[in-house]
């Protein structure tokens, strides 16, 4: 990706003002920008840091925010068998 961080935000801003949820898959330093910006979920977010979680632990705009972490190999997201 090359989006810079004022795009990412904008991206962001717009769906939430359209009344839409924004799930971002992303990696390295455009992780923290997505959080930074309001994404509700990250998808893959490798490799994260300890300030990055923390500070989509700390938004306040309502539950449901995660930064999920891939399956680990040979699992489904289950639990079971792949």
């Amino acid at each position: 990706s090359h989006y810079s961080r004022e795009e990412i935000a904008a991206a962001v801003d717009e769906a939430h003002a359209l009344g839409l949820k924004v799930t971002v898959d992303s990696e390295t330093f455009y992780t923290g920008w997505a959080v930074e910006a309001g994404a509700g979920t990250i998808e893959h977010p490798l490799p994260r840091t300890d300030e990055v979680i923390l500070q989509g632990c700390r938004r306040d705009d309502g539950p449901g925010h995660r930064l999920n972490r891939p399956p680990s190999r040979g699992r489904s997201p289950a639990g079971g068998r792949s």
